[in-house]
């Protein structure tokens, strides 16, 4: 066992023994502890699976290829690109790209096209992928390495994958999407 794989695992030991306290003992005379480890390393698989995806998105999108990919992980390059690359559209396949945007405007502009019923379900550099509703919609951006359940708990959907440092997140309202000014003419 290398040093950062025994790191991970006693990370992981940790993780466990904060979300499921006491877990430990409990294995010795509660068959169903079995149950809620095997819940809790369901969650810990997810959200590793999803920041590799994030960090291989964002390894991409700072220019290095499928091979570069594919050598890290001990795999083809075109099974890299079969496996991370570009996520699904939305099933009518009308999206609006709005580019450029940085990370000092889009949250301004995400907000104003999400009183107009627009929300992001993708983005990249400088760019993200809108759809149309008939509901406004907020939208927000927060770390990576912190804690996102909360707002998920809040019904915040994660837009696509994250794109380390960010997390992008949207959520509709309940108020009705204002008419769009460029139809408005």
């Amino acid at each position: 066992m290398t040093e950062n794989q025994a790191t991970i695992r006693d990370g992981i030991a940790t993780i466990i023994s904060e979300i499921e306290p006491g877990i430990r003992q409990a294995l010795d005379n509660d068959r169903d502890a079995y149950l809620r480890l095997i819940a809790v390393a369901a969650e810990i698989d997810a959200e590793a699976g999803g920041t590799l995806r994030d960090s291989v998105l964002s390894a991409r999108a700072a220019g290095l290829s499928w091979e570069n990919v594919g050598d890290v992980l001990d795999i083809s390059r075109q099974a890299a690109q079969q496996r991370f690359g570009t996520p699904a559209l939305p099933a009518d396949g009308r999206v609006l790209r709005m580019h450029p945007v940085t990370a000092f405007d889009e949250m301004e502009r995400l907000d104003e096209v999400g009183k107009h019923g627009w929300h992001s379900v993708g983005f990249g550099t400088l760019y993200h992928d809108l759809v149309h509703t008939d509901r406004q919609w907020e939208h927000r951006r927060v770390s990576v390495f912190g804690s996102r359940s909360a707002l998920e708990a809040e019904g915040w959907q994660r837009i696509g994958t994250m794109w380390i440092p960010w997390a992008y997140y949207a959520r509709p309202t309940d108020k009705p999407a204002l008419p769009d000014p460029a139809k408005a003419s």
